[in-house]
């Protein structure tokens, strides 16, 4: 039996209207936090209020986006600080089915003592036990804004001995719409590949020894004396990383008075 509430965290930056019918295919009781990492449009911020407000939801909006590690590090904070052992974290361009999660909560409940992450859509929508957290740690949030701390997760996940759980649910399997959040905004699909090749792939590589099933390190850039729950704090370095650092730059000068 399903408790009598899930958590479940969604991290948006744009697509309202994706976020609403995401929310339409969540059907079991749930507290549900949605994180707003848009810095840049007070009118979605103002959109959003209102549909979080009408649906009765928790909304939690940061001063600067905090990118997905972060966004799920949050989420996980939450859900797990108000008492749920299982979070599930999903994103707005992944649709469920009906039955889709009574489905996979009866898979998490069979689940052996090791499975503590179940992948309902790979990355894109799945559930973490609290355990998984106290055995990995938390997301790498120097991956920044997106790309490489799943793999990162994995990578850790195996380290630890902790098992992730691919589902296969015929007939339930979710509608995933494909990166709506970069192809919806034309200056974050122009900066994607920069940031991917030129930060995220080179600290994977740096950590790790080699990229994605090349790793050569057990231990994070190969320091004897950390294990894979640590990772350097990021520091400025986000701010300056931040793709919408510019927009609000611009922003802030439209705003400001002519002089006379």
């Amino acid at each position: 039996m399903p408790p009598q509430k899930i958590f479940l965290g969604i991290p948006v930056l744009n697509r309202l209207d994706l976020l609403a019918q995401c929310l339409d295919r969540v059907d079991l009781p749930a507290e549900v936090l949605v994180v707003n990492n848009n810095t840049v449009d007070p009118g979605f911020d103002a959109a959003l209020a209102a549909l979080t407000e009408r649906r009765g939801l928790h909304l939690w909006k940061p001063e600067r986006n905090l990118g997905v590690a972060g966004s799920w590090n949050l989420i996980l904070r939450t859900g797990l600080g108000w008492g749920h052992e299982v979070a599930f974290i999903g994103s707005n361009d992944t649709l469920l089915r009906p039955g889709t999660l009574a489905a996979v909560w009866e898979r998490i409940e069979a689940s052996a003592a090791d499975e503590l992450l179940w992948h309902i859509h790979s990355w894109n929508f799945f559930a973490i036990h609290v355990g998984a957290v106290s055995r990995v740690g938390w997301f790498d949030e120097n991956f920044y804004p997106a790309y490489k701390e799943d793999q990162d997760y994995s990578y850790r996940c195996r380290l630890a001995g902790v098992k992730r759980v691919g589902l296969h649910l015929p007939r339930l399997e979710p509608e995933h719409l494909g990166s709506q959040t970069i192809r919806s905004d034309p200056e974050y699909e122009a900066r994607n590949d920069a940031t991917h090749y030129g930060w995220n792939r080179p600290y994977y590589m740096r950590k790790w020894g080699g990229d994605v099933h090349e790793e050569r390190f057990l231990t994070p850039f190969d320091h004897p004396d950390r294990d894979w729950h640590w990772w350097p704090d990021p520091g400025d370095s986000i701010w300056q990383r931040d793709w919408d650092t510019e927009r609000r730059r611009r922003r802030k000068r439209n705003k400001s008075p002519v002089a006379p």
